[in-house]
């Protein structure tokens, strides 16, 4: 005779002579006809009427034999985790193994906890609501609210751009959590907490507040306590000055040793010793130099301790400043060479020794003079026109193309194989199409999120498309996100500033930057340049686009990823650009 069990996605099985079934399908003559679980087995049944009429075929595998207890057992585990939700599962589990132990003896092994963890936690996470993937989507019911003693814990729960919650008893604030390092946010979760605190008869009056060097959180807090004294972290900010002063080789040991004199003749003790120079001589070190004081009087060390240096001396520190003074462009190994030293050494003569790092050339668009004068102009009609919450209600647009090809980087896209001819079988050859198919996709951003993307097929567009294609959907995602009054922007392009798309921006939006005003050359400005194409890339999976529809639902799948949080920081951070154009007199900005 069979059992009749469910499987793990609560389907109906037959357990058969140690075996598994599932229902491939009903016959015309009311028959069904059962198979083997395993896809390689042929060995099926065929069952009319609760009976068996026939058994086909042998089975081709060996399989872990359970009774049908041991199955019942475990189902009514899986059911009890999915009814009995506050019980842990671990305790679910136990009580259910002990309880079968009592009726059926030890005899046969019950499966292990670490065997069903996975089908378990699955089977609760069915029954819990879905998790939230952003804190603008958390939901908290009002007794989440309050602690044991039924008190008041949330004090901030506001919704600007992004959200934030902040929880506090009366006795004292311990932790805080933001989403970014913003005035706006360090001023919004204050007000709130000396709301809070009135509230509840508490005056918040600190004269002194001790912070760690955020320019952000210092005008907060004088903003909100303005009678305060602001103090900073002093061990950092010791600690940042000796490490520059050492950067720039204006600090020695010797200069060290005298502070570290000076300070114990003071009466400082090594560990305050050690915290007032920003831990940049070990506690074992200052130890060892006191001792020398007391005893001797001063710090007397006759040789560098370590055995001399052979290689990294001063003459070939200074041959290595000299080559690259004359080189700009010199390879570690080429200096090696040239030095007739190891590669090590080199690098840390590099490093070490003169405080050097290396950098990558970086593209970017070439400013003339005349271009960085419009810049500069620009950025004055914007931060004298506009205020930054202004700018929140622009919509910055701008078009890219998407092809096959995708995505390489040369620097991380590497293959792990024991020689050439391997790699290259693994998938390390990167080919690339010499007229990939592409498509253009013009796509809008404001604080508020991303419009829907526009994408043309054919990778062109010109002024009648734009305006016929583009400028509509612009004008209604616009009026749906920010409201009736705000401020289109569009680059340089040409279908941008063909008289027509001009004179129908200037018909239809309620405001827009002119040809006139955007300066050209200037990619850095647009916060879907400087940051968000590149998120819409990398977030695609390149292996599985091949051809034009999945390259196009890829896009599309890539531009619903991207979080509001990142799109926020990156509209905002357009007016600290423009203040950077300002001091540097319009140079590109990365």
């Amino acid at each position: 005779m069979y059992s009749i069990i469910k499987t793990q996605k609560k389907s109906k099985a037959i357990y058969f002579r140690e075996n598994f079934y599932r229902l491939q399908k009903t016959n015309k003559n009311g028959t069904d006809q059962w198979v083997c679980t395993k896809r390689q087995c042929s060995s099926s049944l065929t069952i009319k009427n609760n009976t068996i009429q026939a058994i086909r075929g042998a089975h081709n595998h060996g399989n872990l034999k359970r009774s049908p207890s041991i199955i019942k057992t475990v189902t009514n585990i899986r059911e009890k985790v999915c009814t009995n939700i506050s019980q842990p599962i671990t305790q679910t589990y136990n009580e259910a193994v002990s309880d079968y132990r009592k009726i059926h003896g030890t005899a046969e092994s019950v499966p292990v906890f670490d065997i069903l963890r996975s089908t378990l936690y699955r089977d609760r996470a069915v029954v819990f609501p879905k998790l939230p993937t952003a804190i603008n989507e958390l939901i908290l019911p009002e007794n989440f609210t309050k602690n044991l003693y039924n008190e008041k814990m949330l004090f901030c729960d506001k919704i600007k751009q992004s959200r934030l919650l902040a929880f506090s008893s009366l006795s004292a604030l311990k932790q805080l959590a933001l989403p970014d390092k913003f005035e706006e946010t360090y001023s919004t979760v204050l007000e709130a907490l000396v709301l809070y605190a009135q509230t509840n008869n508490v005056i918040l009056n600190p004269t002194s507040i001790l912070i760690d060097f955020e320019q952000g959180a210092f005008n907060a807090f004088k903003k909100i306590f303005s009678h305060a004294n602001i103090l900073f972290c002093h061990f950092h900010f010791a600690k940042n000055i000796v490490k520059r002063l050492k950067k720039l080789q204006k600090m020695k040991s010797k200069d060290i040793q005298t502070a570290v004199k000076n300070k114990h003749e003071n009466g400082d003790g090594p560990t305050k010793i050690y915290r007032d120079l920003g831990g940049v001589v070990s506690l074992r070190t200052i130890n060892l130099w006191i001792q020398m004081i007391n005893k001797v009087g001063s710090i007397n060390l006759s040789h560098p301790p370590g055995r001399p240096r052979t290689v990294r001396t001063k003459s070939n520190i200074l041959k290595a400043k000299r080559r690259l003074a004359q080189k700009k462009r010199v390879s570690s190994r080429r200096l090696a060479a040239d030095l007739k030293i190891s590669k090590t050494s080199a690098l840390r003569i590099l490093r070490k020794d003169l405080g050097y790092f290396p950098y990558k050339k970086i593209k970017q668009p070439k400013l003339t003079d005349l271009q960085k004068g419009k810049r500069v102009k620009f950025a004055n009609w914007v931060l004298n026109s506009y205020t930054k919450e202004d700018t929140k209600k622009w919509l910055f647009t701008d078009e890219k193309y998407f092809d096959l090809n995708g995505v390489y980087n040369i620097q991380n896209d590497r293959i792990w194989a024991a020689n050439r001819e391997e790699a290259d079988k693994k998938g390390g050859i990167y080919e690339k199409t010499k007229f990939p198919i592409k498509v253009m996709v013009w796509l809008g951003v404001c604080a508020e999120g991303l419009t829907v993307p526009v994408i043309m097929d054919n990778g062109t567009m010109d002024a009648e498309r734009y305006i016929n294609d583009v400028l509509p959907i612009a004008l209604k995602s616009g009026n749906e996100m920010l409201g009736k009054s705000w401020t289109y922007q569009q680059d340089g392009a040409k279908p941008h500033t063909h008289h027509l798309s001009q004179k129908w921006c200037a018909d239809h939006f309620p405001e827009f930057i002119s040809k006139d005003r955007w300066p050209p050359n200037s990619p850095d400005l647009c916060p879907l340049d400087y940051n968000l194409w590149n998120e819409i890339a990398v977030s695609m999976d390149w292996d599985k686009i091949t051809t034009k529809a999945t390259l196009i639902g890829a896009i599309k799948r890539s531009i619903k990823k991207i979080e509001k949080e990142k799109i926020l920081h990156s509209v905002l951070d357009f007016t600290v650009r423009l203040r950077l154009i300002q001091k540097n007199g319009g140079n590109y900005i990365r």
